[in-house]
């Protein structure tokens, strides 16, 4: 008669915090950072300043992280499209350059017209 032998105790916790994370970033990538992103977009318009200041650099500093938890995601943690299905690199470069662009646009247009029209 054999044993098998059995899994130690240390692997479980691994594999528990691994998906943890992965699912931290996941949400942060598809809802959290966007929210975030949104708040400091509408900061920078209620603040009017003509000229970028610490929020821009927050703005930045948001859609960088964005960034980072789609690739840490795909990239470590086997992570998911929207849809559920397995997400290649070649997802997360289409997320990168929407993304990216989405965010150059609007930023753009909220600095021309708070340059324009602001306090």
């Amino acid at each position: 008669m054999t044993t098998t032998p059995k899994p130690s105790p240390s692997a479980e916790p691994e594999i528990q915090q691994s998906s943890i994370v992965g699912a931290f970033l996941r949400a942060f990538w598809m809802f959290g950072g966007n929210v975030l992103l949104f708040f400091v977009t509408i900061a920078i318009f209620e603040k009017g300043a003509r000229t970028p200041n610490l929020l821009d650099t927050l703005y930045w500093a948001i859609v960088v992280l964005l960034v980072l938890a789609k690739y840490l995601d795909v990239r470590c943690y086997h992570g998911l499209t929207g849809q559920g299905e397995p997400a290649t690199m070649k997802h997360v470069r289409r997320y990168v350059v929407i993304l990216v662009q989405v965010t150059a646009v609007v930023w753009g247009l909220l600095r021309l017209g708070l340059y324009q029209f602001g306090a």
